[in-house]
């Protein structure tokens, strides 16, 4: 009876592949190199690639009767508040993802293109651009006392001059920085994808770090002097301003980068389950979740006792501070973009080429469009970390015993595939002892 070994690759990202290899194809030698090539962690696919197309993910920021926000079109767009009408645009050489900040009426935001961009935020012209060599993600920039920190994915976290775009320093941790950096009492926060939380000096020495077991992605959020922080190990922790942790809670699924809000001692944040969940920011102790239909990637806004908030099944809501629907309003496409308020109008971004502007009870004023009308393609990186789980040695069945099935199997975010396997109708060992069914 011919024998073969199975083996199954367990993303951290969610989903699972299994190969079946003929140990009559292999030496000994191919064996084990195998073997050791699969109890080893190896580079992931990271979550998807944002191709080119009119989608909005980036949140927008309000100032002076003026809404800024970038696109997947390569535009920077500025708009007037009351009417939808179209100011200025900035075009630059990728899409841009990252939360627009004002600072000094200058709009900074950041670009696939690997540029940090510095903008006069009435004429739309360009006051510098800082070259990363690296895409900046959704590291959204953070100023403080004329500095501007932001993260890209070559791990580096950046301190510009906010006047004239000059690097002041970097500090290097070992994988991509997709985190926001906060500062806070002088104190830097960032998070990076090598699993740790970083607290830096302001000119960029390491205080102490804070390890988790998975990436982290997350922005920090500082409420009365603790950090609340977001791990792809699905644990959302509470820690000191010292790095030690006060408390955790876990969840079915990770949470995004975009994460969370406290408000009166309620830490308000989405996960990947689709809940929102309300935890006592003292004790860490659930007090309520709201379910939607899709994983929630924004950061809630809490206005006058109401959390507003979108989520990827196409809605954004509305809801009490127990947890209650108040409205939603349905788009055509994922709300990624955390909402910003002004003047009682709520303004998001959606993925079908369209800034919202809506009512804080849930009535649309006026929507603008981008360039591209098309919304953007989401497409699975080639790098990636995946860990081998499962080592299994397996005895063929016979064939009037097999049963071909379909297997669906999360690849990414936003989509699926089929694969076939196997049922597990045979004894399954691992070197040296037995080991149940899979499934």
């Amino acid at each position: 009876m011919a024998e073969y070994m199975r083996y199954t690759q367990k993303r951290e990202f969610g989903g699972s592949v299994s190969v079946d290899i003929d140990k009559e194809q292999f030496g000994e030698l191919q064996m084990d190199i195998i073997l050791q090539l699969m109890t080893e962690t190896t580079k992931r696919p990271q979550l998807w690639t944002i191709k080119t197309g009119g989608s909005i993910y980036g949140a927008p920021a309000v100032h002076n009767n003026t809404v800024y926000f970038g696109a997947c079109d390569k535009n920077f767009y500025a708009v007037d508040a009351e009417t939808g009408e179209e100011k200025w645009r900035f075009s630059v050489n990728d899409i841009i993802i990252t939360d627009a900040v004002l600072h000094n009426n200058i709009v900074y935001f950041g670009s696939y293109d690997g540029n940090l961009y510095a903008v006069d935020a009435e004429t739309g012209s360009l006051v510098w651009k800082f070259n990363a060599n690296s895409p900046i993600s959704v590291s959204t920039p953070f100023i403080h006392k004329n500095v501007v920190y932001f993260g890209a994915k070559n791990g580096n976290l950046y301190a510009l001059s906010s006047e004239k775009g000059a690097l002041l320093w970097k500090f290097t941790t070992n994988d991509r920085i997709t985190s926001s950096p906060v500062v806070y009492n002088d104190v830097i926060y960032v998070g990076s994808d090598d699993k740790n939380l970083y607290a830096l000096t302001l000119n960029g020495k390491e205080k102490w770090r804070f390890s988790t077991g998975g990436c982290i992605g997350a922005t920090p959020v500082i409420h009365e002097n603790m950090i609340f922080i977001a791990s792809f190990d699905k644990n959302l922790y509470a820690l000191n301003l010292e790095g030690k942790m006060l408390w955790s809670f876990k969840t079915p699924e990770p949470q995004p980068c975009r994460h969370g809000t406290a408000y009166k001692n309620v830490f308000y944040f989405g996960t990947r389950d689709g809940n929102l969940y309300a935890l006592d920011t003292k004790t860490g102790m659930l007090l309520w979740k709201f379910p939607t239909k899709n994983m929630i990637d924004t950061i809630p806004l809490i206005h006058n006792d109401t959390v507003y908030f979108g989520s990827l099944d196409n809605n954004f809501y509305a809801l009490s501070l127990s947890g209650k629907l108040l409205w939603k309003f349905e788009t055509n496409g994922i709300v990624g973009s955390s909402p910003a308020i002004h003047n009682n109008i709520i303004y998001f971004g959606c993925w079908d080429c369209n800034l919202y502007a809506v009512t804080t009870d849930g009535k649309l004023l006026w929507k603008f469009s981008t360039s591209l009308s098309y919304p953007s393609n989401l497409e699975v990186e080639e790098s990636a970390t995946e860990k081998n789980v499962e080592v299994v040695w397996q005895s063929e069945v016979p064939e009037e015993k097999k049963k071909e099935e379909t297997e669906e199997v999360d690849i990414t975010d936003y989509g699926t595939f089929s694969g076939t396997y196997i049922s597990p109708e045979k004894s399954d060992y691992i070197t040296g002892q037995k080991k149940e069914k899979y499934k």
